[in-house]
């Protein structure tokens, strides 16, 4: 079994400092849905999870808008148990920064309750724990 986690700093090309800095300033402090989504591209986080081979993917810095495309994208993959959580929204545009927990292995998302996420910039990218019964064994997803 393989576990991977990915932070796809909203799936854009976070190498290169221009980049990083560029697709960081759309996001959180713009209002240009084209700007945005020309600098989120999830092609980039699918090729990653499947160089990993992982059996079960955590993934950081998703936007909200991202989860539909993202998990067809990953059944496509293998993965059938998929699972999302909110952290943060932007200061703008409003959209929460999420996690997620994916896996070709059975497991269900559960909650825990009092854990300090809040919604504000600096207040946590999202926090989500999946039980895998199978394997009697949790799996956390925890982005500061």
């Amino acid at each position: 079994m393989r576990v991977a986690f990915y932070n796809q700093m909203f799936a854009m090309n976070g190498r290169r400092l221009f980049s990083f800095l560029k697709a960081h300033y759309y996001v959180h402090f713009s209002n240009n849905d084209k700007k945005i989504k020309e600098n989120a591209n999830i092609d980039r986080t699918i090729r990653t999870i499947k160089k990993s081979k992982a059996d079960i993917i955590g993934i950081a810095e998703v936007l909200d808008y991202q989860e539909k495309e993202l998990k067809e994208k990953l059944r496509k993959l293998g993965y059938e148990y998929i699972y999302f959580e909110k952290g943060h929204r932007t200061k703008y545009r409003k959209m929460f920064v999420e996690v997620a927990i994916a896996s070709k292995i059975r497991c269900k998302k559960i909650k825990i309750r009092g854990f300090p996420v809040k919604n504000e910039m600096g207040g946590g990218g999202g926090f989500i724990v999946c039980y895998f019964p199978g394997l009697k064994m949790h799996v956390v997803n925890l982005h500061l």
